[in-house]
């Protein structure tokens, strides 16, 4: 088939190409009976049709997002094959790209938290569906009408566990460790990448860069995050520790998923970090450390190295008495002694 403005697809008119993404083209058009705007998304013919596994999988996708009803996620209305060309009919966003916007301004903090723990929240659904994004960034979310943000084209997405995930694919500046590496995935890689895009709105900037892919690919998997531009944008001490564990290289240490993302993320706004310890100087420790020992044995502590201490400093005040009664009785036998022996040598005179 080939596809020019006015062909109909899916009961979908045709009206102009938006675009190319990694698996296919998206074209504007017109849903006749339901008389609304769409986007309209095929699967390469090119590429995708002569590949069964390819093709199935684009419209298994299309199956499980037409599941999910949930405002952070483009809707899928239909999906289907129609003259070797499969098709998968979306909702059409009218608003701004994010990375379109970031253009033009500066988002504020809250903003920027609020639309974090909406797309996390999203992401959320996409895993409970069997579904893993893989390519979460700043030009794959679109705004609707009311200003709120959605996650769209699934192009690299996967159903978790049923294709071979082992091929880089991505966007090496949001990817995640185990992407980067090959590895299997699951939800807590998106998560990861809607670290660096949370990273990304407060700083202006990415969390790892690099000249190349393959340098920057290699620092997502072994670079350590540098919070200084987080704290120089005076982002909240909370938060940088939770953009801390979100871009955690091991999955593990990531929040678990994209409900308690959005948790965790509304939580760090407050959170309190522990107090800095003050450096002491030597005296300064050491004077606190007999203070502390003094404290505890006046306490009579029972368990802890604190009464091991204060036991000691017992033992020892006790052994300098007896050690100085000894001098003293010494001291007394000597004078004794001495005048003894005066006496002795007067009475032999």
């Amino acid at each position: 088939m080939q596809l020019r403005a006015g062909s109909v697809l899916g009961g979908c008119r045709l009206e102009a190409p938006l675009g190319q993404g990694a698996t296919g083209l998206t074209w504007a058009a017109h849903h006749e009976a339901l008389d609304v705007p769409v986007v309209v998304k095929l699967l390469d013919p090119k590429r995708g049709w002569g590949n069964q596994a390819l093709r199935e999988g684009f419209l298994a996708e299309g199956r499980s997002l037409a599941k999910l009803n949930h405002p952070a996620v483009v809707r899928v209305l239909n999906a289907g094959e129609e003259q070797q060309v499969a098709y998968l009919v979306l909702e059409r966003l009218e608003g701004p790209s994010l990375r379109g916007l970031l253009r033009e301004r500066t988002p504020s903090f809250d903003e920027t938290i609020d639309w974090t723990r909406h797309l996390a929240e999203g992401l959320g659904e996409v895993h409970a569906a069997g579904l893993v994004h893989r390519d979460v960034k700043p030009e794959n979310v679109l705004f609707d009408r009311d200003g709120r943000p959605k996650l769209v084209d699934f192009g690299l997405a996967f159903q978790a566990g049923d294709r071979d995930q082992a091929t880089v694919l991505g966007t090496p500046a949001y990817m995640s460790p185990e992407a980067a590496r090959g590895q299997s995935l699951d939800g807590r890689s998106d998560l990861y990448s809607l670290g660096v895009l949370l990273f990304e709105l407060l700083c202006n900037r990415w969390p790892f860069n690099a000249p190349e892919p393959r340098l920057l690919l290699r620092k997502q998997v072994e670079a350590e995050l540098d919070p200084a531009p987080l704290l120089e944008a005076d982002v909240p001490r909370g938060v940088v520790d939770f953009i801390t564990r979100a871009l955690a290289k091991d999955p593990d240490q990531r929040p678990e998923d994209g409900a308690a993302f959005a948790e965790e993320l509304a939580d760090s706004i407050h959170a309190r970090p522990a107090p800095a310890r003050r450096r002491r100087s030597g005296r300064a420790r050491s004077t606190a450390s007999r203070r502390a020992l003094g404290s505890a044995s006046r306490r009579g502590l029972s368990s802890g190295s604190h009464t091991v201490r204060a036991s000691g400093v017992r033992r020892g005040k006790r052994a300098r008495r007896a050690s100085s009664a000894g001098w003293v009785w010494a001291l007394a036998a000597l004078i004794a002694a001495g005048a003894g022996i005066a006496a002795l040598i007067l009475f032999s005179r």
